[in-house]
């Protein structure tokens, strides 16, 4: 089945060693230079994401998908990312609000 889109999940810190975003998207184009990558985050690290190293490159190498948090949909839309970001580098989904943390997501690995 060519046209079959998969999703794979690493867990790729360790080999990175850093724990910066900008510096793990970087490796992974490295290794992977034909792919597209999503980075997926709460609406309440967004608010904060003017805050990271890179952010914006960040941005210009991975499409920014950014999931409802409680609370947080207008802080989201008033976030200095939301106001300096393209409009096509980040996307905001709304769905069901499930309280789970990355935190917790990986304890599962």
């Amino acid at each position: 089945m060519k046209n079959e889109k998969k999703i794979f999940i690493k867990y790729l810190d360790d080999k990175v060693k850093s724990g910066k975003t900008f510096t793990l998207l970087k490796y992974i184009l490295k290794k992977n230079k034909k792919i597209k990558i999503y980075f997926l985050m709460g609406a309440d690290n967004f608010v904060e994401f003017h805050k990271w190293d890179n952010w914006q490159k960040i941005a210009k190498i991975a499409n920014i998908v950014v999931f409802a948090r409680k609370n947080y949909f207008t802080k989201a839309f008033n976030s200095i990312a939301s106001k300096k970001l393209k409009k096509n580098e980040w996307l905001y989904i709304k769905s069901k609000k499930i309280n789970v943390s990355s935190s917790l997501i990986r304890k599962f690995w």
